[in-house]
């Protein structure tokens, strides 16, 4: 008989950033609750996948905008922190913005709670400044506008 190996926490998040890498969105978008809160610091007005959404379907709708709006050129996860069932997340990202050709960089944690092998909870925190900046465009408007 062979042991069942029970995932933390933790391994189910690693199991997310694994996804994201390798583009398995769905895949990754079932890993939430049907009613999960997912929260990106950047404001929605200038970055377009910003913003708190609630839900698959609005999760779904991150996913696609974050898609169009810009390229990943670098997502590190560098240090996992669990407790009871929450799980903080501190690392890295570049990205370029497919409308202004500049890039967004950050340090960033995300939080993640989960319940029953689903994430409920998602919030993100990143320099939102640089981001936003990365956006803009020649003459102060925003590719998100």
């Amino acid at each position: 008989m062979q042991a069942t190996a029970i995932l933390t926490n933790t391994d189910l998040v690693k199991r997310l950033y694994q996804l994201f890498n390798e583009g398995k969105t769905e895949e990754l978008i079932n890993q939430f609750d049907d009613n999960c809160e997912f929260i990106d610091p950047a404001p929605r007005e200038f970055v377009p996948y910003g913003g708190t959404r609630k839900g698959k379907a609005a999760i779904r709708e991150f996913f696609k905008l974050l898609n169009e709006t810009i390229e990943i050129k670098r997502m590190e996860p560098r240090e996992y922190i669990e407790q009871n069932d929450k799980v903080v997340v501190l690392g890295y990202w570049e990205a370029k913005v497919k409308k202004t050709g500049k890039i967004a960089k950050s340090d960033w944690a995300m939080y993640f709670r989960l319940k029953n092998g689903r994430i409920v909870r998602h919030q993100g925190f990143e320099d939102t400044y640089n981001t936003v900046e990365a956006f803009r465009q020649v003459g102060g408007k925003t590719s998100g506008n």
